[in-house]
């Protein structure tokens, strides 16, 4: 296994606490992270790395033990690592943090510096950069080194189309090939090429399954978007859609619109009981996983 978490639980903090266990991520997997703001996503990166306080940490990687201490470098090489928050000394130039990752690590990988347009970032600090300039850096310092296990924290954040094309690309690159990933992550494109999906709610584990099983579980299969001439009919579509066994979930989005996720095709019973004249517009397609992170 690339990762397995016995049990971990934080410190409490603002009425939160990060409570899981039980956790496996085996070689080459790709696990994404989700969850609403607050769930403990970034936490979880941070305690698998020994940076958040905690009252019971049991991680192991790549089948031993570890409390990520200094006694830890020769692990330390093994991992690729992507905060939100990096850290530099404030007077290094992009040139520096390039090469004391290649004094530390002994690797570096020029394909992935061009993948990223890094030259000519090279000169500039990187205390000046910008949010998708430091991204772009904190992305090769991650793989560069040709880590065995990753840990993303919503690494397309920040990053212009054509970069996050390029971040896909390295990720199909190693993915089921040369090492394990745990990425909390919002995107679509990269949930979709996890193998599974981690929900986090309040600092639980709520499901533990793979996208397309999530989808079905959280949304279901059909997703139906509705417009009414008035907003009364929306309200009784809404009601009556509650109550039918196969609806998941049935909300207004304004007051004469609304959305209906469900696990069979009820669009024809939609307009048979209230009438086709009574919808300005009605559509039906698949429920995706933006769907499921939306909600």
């Amino acid at each position: 296994m690339s990762l397995q978490i016995k049990r971990i639980a934080t410190k409490p903090r603002q009425n939160f606490k990060l409570d899981l266990a039980d956790i496996v991520i085996e070689p080459m997997e790709c696990v994404s992270v989700v969850g609403a703001n607050g769930s403990g996503k970034t936490t979880l990166l941070e305690s698998v790395l020994g940076m958040a306080p905690t009252l019971q940490r049991d991680v192991w990687l790549f089948g031993q033990p570890t409390c990520m201490d200094e006694r830890d470098f020769q692990l330390r090489r093994k991992l690729g690592v992507q905060l939100q928050k990096s850290q530099f000394n404030r007077k290094l130039l992009v040139s520096d943090l390039i090469s004391l990752h290649k004094v530390v690590y002994r690797r570096s990988c020029k394909d992935i510096a061009e993948l990223f347009q890094l030259k000519a970032l090279l000169p500039m600090r990187y205390e000046r950069l910008s949010r998708g300039q430091k991204q772009r850096v904190d992305l090769y310092l991650a793989f560069a080194h040709q880590p065995e296990f990753i840990l993303l924290d919503e690494p397309g954040t920040g990053l212009d189309a054509e970069f996050r094309n390029a971040f896909i690309q390295l990720l199909q690159q190693v993915i089921g090939k040369s090492a394990g990933v745990l990425m909390v992550s919002h995107q679509e494109s990269e949930i979709l090429l996890s193998h599974r999906t981690l929900v986090l709610q309040a600092g639980k584990v709520v499901h533990f399954a793979p996208a397309a099983a999530l989808v079905k579980q959280f949304v279901g299969t059909h997703k139906i978007e509705f417009e009414c001439y008035e907003s009364r009919i929306a309200d009784e579509i809404i009601c009556k859609a509650r109550v039918m066994d196969s609806v998941v979930r049935a909300q207004l989005t304004q007051h004469n619109k609304g959305l209906i996720f469900t696990r069979t095709n009820i669009i024809n019973a939609l307009v048979n009981d209230f009438g086709s004249e009574l919808f300005s517009k009605i559509a039906l397609c698949e429920s995706s996983v933006s769907d499921m992170i939306a909600n």
